[in-house]
């Protein structure tokens, strides 16, 4: 299942949506869910729920939901505003780790 965060126009705010097998964009709205971003689909959704947006994402969505393509929308970070920090190191594998040792001894 390929989650992202989409806007499918101008004035329109950013909406989760969910990638079919057909390779379209669904809000999950439309699909029955009701969380307004990403923060609050994974800080709030039920293990049911997850698996039920799942098994739509892995079927073919009726022909009556709205879809959208890739070109039809922008695709924008998938959380716009995190709840916490996201902290980075550059030093997060041994191989890397161990390059930049060499790097910097010679």
């Amino acid at each position: 299942m390929r989650l992202y965060t989409i806007i499918t126009g101008p004035g329109k705010i950013p909406e989760v949506a969910v990638q079919g097998i057909n390779g379209e964009l669904y809000l999950i709205k439309d699909l029955g869910f009701d969380f307004r971003d990403m923060n609050q689909l994974i800080e709030s959704a039920s293990d049911s729920e997850m698996q039920k947006l799942k098994d739509m994402a892995g079927t073919d969505i009726s022909e009556d939901t709205v879809s959208f393509s890739f070109e039809e929308v922008t695709v924008c970070s998938p959380i716009i505003e995190p709840g916490q920090d996201v902290i980075c190191l550059g030093i997060n594998y041994d191989e890397h780790k161990n390059e930049t040792l060499d790097i910097e001894a010679t």
